[in-house]
C-alpha cells in the first residue's frame, strides 16, 4: 500500500476493513483485530499476528506523534486547496480517535514476551494538542468522556478542558 512509501523497512501486520483488501491496511481496524486477539480465551493461538499487528502500529506512528487511518505525516494541508481536492479531505493526517484506539491497544502485550526496546515519543500532551481539531466524532467523544470520570470526575475533566481553552 501507499504506506511502504514512507515505511519500506516496516515489515507489514494491519488488517484492512474490507474483504480481498491486502494493499491498505488501516490502523483503526489494525488496533480493533489486536485488541481481539488479545482478548481471545486462547491468546497464544495469536501471539505472532498479536506482535506483527502492533510492530506495524508502532512503526506507523507519525512524526508529531500521532496516528492516522492509513497513512504516516499526511501534514501538507495546503494540498486540500486544490480545486479538485474531494472536499478538503485529500489528506490522511493523525487524528485524535484514531491515536486514542492506537495507543489503548500499544498497552496490550503478547503473553510471553519480554520487552527488547523502549521507543520515545512525543508526551501523550503534546500528541493531543497536536492532533485534537474538531471532529464529529461520537467514539471519541465517548473516550474522552470515559477518561474524565475514571480520571476524577466531571469537575476536573471540565478544569482540564477550560486550561487549554476548549
Amino acid at each position: 500500500g501507499d504506506w511502504r512509501e514512507r515505511r519500506p523497512k516496516l515489515a507489514g501486520g494491519g488488517w484492512a476493513f474490507q474483504f480481498n483488501n491486502g494493499y491498505y491496511p488501516d490502523l483503526d481496524d489494525t488496533a480493533a483485530v489486536a485488541w481481539a486477539m488479545h482478548a481471545a480465551p486462547q491468546r497464544e493461538h495469536y501471539a505472532g499476528m498479536l506482535t506483527r499487528a502492533l510492530d506495524w502500529l508502532v512503526g506507523m506512528q507519525s512524526a508529531n506523534g500521532g496516528f492516522a487511518s492509513f497513512d504516516v505525516d499526511g501534514t501538507c494541508y495546503y494540498l486540500n486547496e486544490i480545486p479538485f481536492a474531494d472536499h478538503g479531505a485529500l489528506l490522511d493526517p493523525p487524528t485524535a480517535d484514531v491515536t486514542a484506539r492506537v495507543v489503548t491497544v500499544l498497552r496490550t502485550t503478547p503473553p510471553g514476551t519480554t520487552q527488547v526496546a523502549v521507543v520515545r515519543s512525543p508526551t501523550l500532551n503534546r500528541i493531543i494538542d497536536t492532533t485534537d481539531v474538531y471532529s464529529d466524532n461520537f467514539f471519541a467523544e465517548m473516550l474522552i468522556k470515559l477518561l474524565g470520570a475514571r480520571l476524577g470526575g466531571a469537575r476536573k475533566l471540565a478544569r482540564a478542558a477550560r486550561c487549554h481553552g476548549r
